[in-house]
């Protein structure tokens, strides 16, 4: 794999929750703070995919660095005081890293941040050469607008982020048709645009009227209920009520939009995945189109007997009619593959109609930017 110079230093991938200006470095002094930097950056893509890590830790016995999913590799101490690794992963797209110092994981103020895992990450984002439609480019711009409601199913104020396209700015007479799109397990609403790049593959798709424009709400599927002692819980089980009862009624009281059942869609990757399966089925008067980034037959923190949703099924004719768009997907390195392929044979078998892909990649950000970006292609269509 090559990667271009302009792919490397495109602010769709330098940029991260915390800043869209580069993370230049740091001192390594904290009273120096007025002076310039002297320790380098964190991570550092190259151009054959590789990554190169670094950490200023001069008294620290041993430093490690690799993905948070697997066992972290040693790193190399200069004279600096900067640790040093040069890493390859399978699959380019956002890695989440882990950092281990001395037998403790830490973060690295110098590494772009990122919310996974259920807590803050640093993390690294290897360009695909395949995937340059993740890039900001001098195209119209639609914007993210953070949004508050208060929620009668939490009994708390909660929060979106809402993608809005050009023309919603362009064409202000215009109504326009809803995504409501969510993230998977230990990750927030956040995830969609610092980690998913969901503004700009919309954007890039509409300047080439390549989509149809739509306002994109997400959520955060980690819902958090009261546990009746005075403490919260997450029951992600809640993300229907949550949607339902509160988000949609507040985004089409406060935008433009059309709020028939035909011109609203859900889609969610992994957990977001399996919450909308149940709320696709038993929601058909408000959802006529889903798209389901590794599956829907495996409720979240249930038992997979509890499946009654699939009865939505059972009048093929009727269940037919009332979809627009039935989008399933899958990486094609991930453990659940069989699972989703048993999905498509499952719904090819009863004669339901959809639509089933399966793209290069693992259980990762990679897979998911792919789903995402055709399944707007088809979307609304």
């Amino acid at each position: 794999m090559t990667i271009s110079k302009d792919q490397l230093e495109n602010r769709a991938y330098t940029s991260d929750a915390t800043a869209f200006n580069l993370r230049l470095g740091g001192k390594s002094h904290p009273e120096q703070r007025d002076c310039p930097m002297d320790v380098p950056p964190a991570t550092q893509v190259n151009p054959d995919g590789t990554v190169t890590f670094r950490f200023y830790a001069p008294n620290a016995a041993a430093v490690e660095v690799g993905h948070m999913r697997e066992e972290p590799t040693p790193m190399v101490k200069g004279e600096d005081g900067v640790w040093t690794a040069t890493l390859s992963f399978p699959f380019p797209g956002m890695k989440e890293i882990r950092w281990r110092v001395d037998g403790v994981d830490v973060m690295s103020p110098f590494a772009p941040i990122a919310f996974g895992f259920g807590r803050p990450v640093n993390y690294v984002d290897i360009p695909c050469p395949e995937q340059d439609y993740l890039m900001i480019r001098d195209v119209p711009h639609g914007g993210v607008v953070r949004e508050y409601y208060k929620s009668t199913v939490t009994g708390q104020w909660e929060s979106c982020l809402v993608y809005l396209p050009p023309q919603y700015y362009t064409e202000p007479e215009r109504r326009f048709p809803v995504l409501y799109l969510q993230h998977g397990g230990g990750e927030n609403e956040n995830c969609w645009i610092y980690e998913g790049k969901t503004n700009f593959i919309m954007d890039n798709l509409l300047s080439e009227d390549k989509a149809v424009p739509a306002i994109i709400v997400m959520n955060n599927g980690m819902v958090q209920m009261p546990d009746g002692n005075g403490g919260w819980q997450v029951d992600s089980d809640r993300l229907q009520d949550l949607l339902t009862e509160d988000c949609i009624p507040f985004i089409d009281g406060r935008y433009r939009t059309l709020t028939d059942a035909w011109n609203r869609a859900y889609a969610g990757l992994s957990m977001g995945s399996l919450q909308g399966g149940r709320l696709f089925m038993e929601r058909r008067d408000l959802f006529a189109s889903a798209g389901l980034f590794t599956g829907f037959r495996y409720p979240p923190f249930r038992s997979h007997e509890n499946q009654d949703f699939l009865h939505a099924m059972d009048d093929v004719e009727a269940f037919n009619k009332t979809v627009r768009l039935f989008f399933i997907a899958v990486g094609k390195n991930e453990a659940s593959l069989s699972k989703v392929e048993g999905e498509d044979r499952f719904l090819t078998e009863q004669g339901i109609h959809h639509v089933y892909r399966a793209y290069p990649g693992d259980h990762e950000w990679h897979t998911w930017r792919a789903c995402l970006h055709e399944y707007l292609q088809l979307l609304f269509r």
